[in-house]
């Protein structure tokens, strides 16, 4: 597990890529154990940190490189604020008054998004 945290696997299985696509569904991916595709909604990821008990729950988003252009960085940052109202949404659903949610700012490099 070290390994993997630090960016140092060894298997052919482990060097696949496991991000597929981003949607405004959410993020699709395939671990590379088991490898079954996986769609991780805001719904899916408020309904897991809550089963989790998490004292503080982040709402989905897409945190993006420093080096895409700020077309990508615009339609990811509006993508996120979708997902951020869908994952208040779920919370509020669910919300059991022992959890609080943070949305998470973003705009990559640039000051005005």
């Amino acid at each position: 597990m070290a390994e993997e945290i630090k960016g140092r696997r060894n298997s052919t299985a482990a060097n696949r890529k496991t991000l597929i696509r981003i949607t405004e569904e959410g993020a699709y991916f395939r671990p590379y154990i088991g490898g079954r595709m996986h769609c991780l909604s805001p719904e899916i990821s408020i309904q897991t940190q809550q089963k989790m008990s998490a004292d503080i729950i982040l709402a989905l988003h897409e945190s993006t490189p420093f080096y895409v252009n700020r077309e990508y960085t615009a339609r990811s940052t509006d993508r996120s604020h979708c997902w951020a109202m869908r994952s208040l949404r779920e919370f509020k659903f669910l919300d059991n008054d022992t959890q609080a949610i943070y949305r998470i700012i973003q705009g990559g490099i640039y000051d005005d998004l």
